[in-house]
C-alpha cells in the first residue's frame, strides 16, 4: 500500500509498526496487569521518590475498559490519518513521546496531586501533526483550529451534563498541551529545514 501524497517516507507496513506496537502494549498492560494503575501510572510523589519508570509507562495504563476503548479508537484513527498525509515515523514518535513527557513535567510542577494514566496526550500530539498538513480540500489555517476543538470535547460534554470539576479542566489542559506539541514539532521541523537549505545555498 502506498499513499497518494508525495514524499511518503515509509511503506504502510513499516509505518504501522509504531502504532500497532503501542496498541498491543496498551491492551497487554490492561489484560495482564490488574494493578497497573497503582504500579505504572504517573504519580509526581512516587516519581520524585525514585520510581522513574512511571515517566514512560503511564501512557500504557488505562483506568477502565471505556478509557481503553476511547484511546484505542483515537490512536487507530490518528495513526491512519497521519500515514495518509505523509507524517513520518520520526515526527510521529517524537510528537507522541514529547507530549507525554511535557504533561508529566506539568503534573510535577503544577498538579502534583493528580495521577496521570492513558495515551491521550500522545494521541492528541499526532492529531496536532496531522493538522499541520494541508490537503487539496482543507488549508491548515482551517484544519489546525478545527481539529484543535476536539480537545474541548470532554469538557463540553461535562459542561452540558453539569459535571465539570478540576479533573476535567486539567485533563483538557493536558490534551491541549499534546495537540500543541504536535503542531510545534512540525513548525520546528520546517524552520530547521529552511535554515539548512539557506546554509547549503550559501555554501554552494
Amino acid at each position: 500500500m502506498s499513499s497518494t501524497y508525495a514524499g511518503k517516507p515509509a511503506s504502510f507496513k513499516d509505518f504501522c509498526l509504531m502504532p500497532s506496537s503501542l496498541l498491543l502494549g496498551i491492551i497487554a498492560v490492561f489484560l495482564l496487569l490488574p494493578n497497573a494503575l497503582a504500579l505504572l501510572s504517573f504519580s509526581s510523589a512516587r516519581f520524585l521518590s525514585g520510581e522513574f519508570w512511571r515517566l514512560v509507562t503511564f501512557p500504557f495504563v488505562h483506568v477502565d475498559l471505556g478509557h481503553l476503548g476511547e484511546n484505542a479508537v483515537a490512536l487507530l484513527v490518528a495513526s491512519m490519518l497521519a500515514y495518509e498525509v505523509g507524517v513520518t515515523r520520526w515526527q510521529y514518535l517524537v510528537s507522541f513521546v514529547l507530549a507525554c513527557l511535557l504533561v508529566a513535567v506539568i503534573d510535577v510542577v503544577w498538579f502534583p496531586l493528580i495521577i496521570i494514566a492513558g495515551a491521550s496526550a500522545g494521541i492528541f500530539a499526532v492529531y496536532g501533526v496531522f493538522a499541520t498538513r494541508s490537503s487539496e480540500f482543507v488549508s491548515k489555517l482551517w484544519l489546525i483550529p478545527l481539529l484543535g476543538t476536539t480537545v474541548l470535547v470532554k469538557w463540553g460534554i461535562a459542561t452540558l451534563s453539569g459535571s465539570v470539576d478540576a479533573t476535567t479542566v486539567i485533563q483538557t489542559l493536558m490534551h491541549l498541551v499534546g495537540f500543541l506539541t504536535g503542531v510545534a514539532i512540525i513548525g520546528i521541523t520546517h524552520v530547521m529545514t529552511a535554515h539548512r537549505r539557506r546554509v547549503l545555498r550559501c555554501a554552494a
